[in-house]
């Protein structure tokens, strides 16, 4: 992505990965300013998702974790950003 400049990385805490120290060290290489958010458990996305939004994330990337395979867990993420695009387009919070 080449206008990339910011970026979230989602892992979970249970399930430490050698992805993240790859991702990480990537990032750095092609000058992306990374976000990296623990993942205690599903019923932290929301505030998860707002913690991104808040940072200026321009993408959001998961790393390969239970949790994360679920498709609940992709679509609470998706059903967070779009919400949280309501909310700001409506002056209301979250």
């Amino acid at each position: 992505m080449p206008k990339l400049s910011r970026a979230a990385v989602l892992w979970d805490i249970q399930n430490p990965s050698p992805q993240l120290n790859a991702i990480e060290a990537a990032a750095g290489t092609m000058g992306i300013q990374l976000q990296a958010l623990e993942l205690q458990n599903l019923h932290d996305l929301q505030e998860i998702v707002t913690t991104i939004k808040k940072g200026g994330a321009q993408g959001l990337v998961l790393l390969s974790s239970p949790p994360f395979g679920s498709a609940g867990a992709v679509s609470e993420i998706s059903y967070s950003k779009r919400a949280y695009r309501r909310s700001r387009r409506s002056g209301t919070s979250p």
